[in-house]
C-alpha cells in the first residue's frame, strides 16, 4: 500500500542551495547544511508532510511556508531565526514545531491558528514575553520555554486544557499566574531557576501532576495546597529560602522523592519523616561524602548536610547507597546514636 501511495505523488521539483531537487515522498531533510535562506519555490511542495530544517544558519522563513498545508512536523532548531511570518498561522495540519535555539525575540499572534499543533519547543530562544493567543493551542501536549528571558506569563496559559508537559526553567519569572493552577492534565511541571519567592495556591489543583521541579528561585514558602497533589512522585524544592514545609505535604502518599538540599531549614513535619533514623543518618551520612560528580570524597558539617545542603530522597524507605562511601558498614547502633545526636536542637512537629 505504501508504495501505491508514493508512486501517485506528483512530482516536484525546486532548487534549493544551487541544486534542483525532484521530490515525490512526504519528507524532506535539508538539515546539517549551511543554508541561510530558503528557496520561495518551497510553498509549491503542497504534499510534504515533515520537513527537517535544523542545524542550518537560516535567519528567516519565506511567507510560502504557510502554503504546506499538509506539514505534520517542522523541525528548525539551531539556526538563528530572529522572527517568524504570520503564515505559520496557516499550518492547520502542524503537529510538532521545532524552534529551539534560535534568536527569536517574539512570536506572532498567528501562532494560535494551529488548531492542530501537540508539540512546541521554544527553548533557547531571546523571548521576553508571550502573545495571550497561545493558549488557543488546545489540543498542545508539550510546551518547552526554557532558557528564555521571559520575565511573566499571559494568564490565557492556563487553557491549554491537553497539557501534559510545560518547562519554565532557567527564566526570569517573578511570579506566576494562578491560571496555571487549570492545567488538570498537566504532568510535569518545571520551574527551576528563576526568581520566583511563591507559588501560586492554585497549583493544588494539579491532580494528574507527578513531577514538580522549582529548584534555584527564592521561595520562602510553600502553600498547604501543595498537599493536595496526590499523583505527585516527585518534588524539586533545593536551593531556596525555605525555613519549613507545610505538614500537608505528608498527604503526598505517592512522593517517592523530596529534594530541599540548600534551604535553611529548621524544622520537619513529622510526617515527612517515614524511614528510621538508623536508615535517614545512614544516607545523609553517605550522601554528604560521597561526590557522583568528581569521585571524592569531600565533607562539610554533618548539621549543615541534614538540614541545609542534604536532599532528602526516597521517602518510601528505597534509600539509595553508595558501597564506596565511608559510614556505610557502620553499626547501626553508633548511626542511630549519631542520628539523635545531630538532630537534637531541630524541631519535628
Amino acid at each position: 500500500m505504501e508504495d501505491d501511495r508514493s508512486s501517485k505523488k506528483r512530482k516536484v521539483r525546486i532548487v534549493i542551495a544551487g541544486k534542483d531537487i525532484q521530490l515525490n515522498q512526504d519528507v524532506l531533510d535539508l538539515s546539517y547544511n549551511q543554508l541561510t535562506s530558503l528557496s520561495t519555490e518551497i510553498g509549491n511542495l503542497g504534499s510534504l508532510e515533515r520537513l527537517h530544517l535544523y542545524q542550518n544558519q537560516l535567519t528567516s522563513l519565506p511567507v510560502e511556508i504557510g502554503k504546506l498545508s499538509a506539514l505534520e512536523k517542522l523541525w528548525l532548531d539551531r539556526n538563528q531565526i530572529i522572527s517568524l511570518p504570520v503564515e505559520i498561522g496557516n499550518l492547520s495540519a502542524l503537529k510538532l514545531l521545532d524552534l529551539r535555539h534560535n534568536q527569536l525575540a517574539s512570536l506572532p499572534a498567528e501562532i494560535g491558528n494551529l488548531c492542530a499543533l501537540e508539540n512546541l519547543y521554544l527553548s533557547g530562544n531571546r523571548l521576553t514575553s508571550l502573545p495571550a493567543e497561545l493558549g488557543n493551542l488546545s489540543t498542545l501536549k508539550e510546551l518547552y520555554l526554557n532558557e528564555n528571558p521571559l520575565t511573566s506569563l499571559p494568564a490565557e496559559l492556563g487553557n491549554l486544557s491537553a497539557l501534559e508537559r510545560l518547562n519554565l526553567g532557567q527564566n526570569q519569572l517573578t511570579s506566576l499566574p494562578a491560571e496555571l493552577g487549570n492545567l488538570t492534565a498537566l504532568k510535569v511541571l518545571e520551574l527551576g531557576q528563576n526568581q520566583l519567592t511563591s507559588l501560586p495556591a492554585e497549583l493544588g489543583n494539579l491532580i494528574a501532576l507527578e513531577f514538580l521541579f522549582f529548584d534555584h528561585n527564592q521561595i520562602t514558602s510553600l502553600p498547604a495546597e501543595l498537599g493536595n497533589l496526590r499523583a505527585l512522585e516527585e518534588l524539586w524544592s533545593d536551593h531556596n529560602k525555605l525555613t519549613s514545609l507545610p505538614a500537608e505535604l505528608g498527604k503526598l502518599s505517592l512522593l517517592k522523592h523530596l529534594y530541599i538540599f540548600n534551604n535553611p531549614l529548621t524544622s520537619l513535619p513529622s510526617k515527612i519523616i517515614k524511614w528510621t533514623a538508623t536508615e535517614c543518618v545512614e544516607y545523609f551520612l553517605t550522601k554528604l561524602l560521597w561526590s557522583e560528580q568528581n569521585h571524592q570524597f569531600y565533607a562539610l558539617s554533618i548539621r549543615s548536610a541534614i538540614f541545609t545542603t542534604l536532599m532528602i530522597s526516597s521517602v518510601n524507605n528505597s534509600i539509595p547507597r553508595h558501597p564506596e562511601a565511608p559510614f556505610y558498614k557502620l553499626p547501626k547502633e553508633i548511626l542511630y546514636y549519631i542520628f539523635h545526636f545531630v538532630c537534637k536542637d531541630f524541631k519535628i512537629y
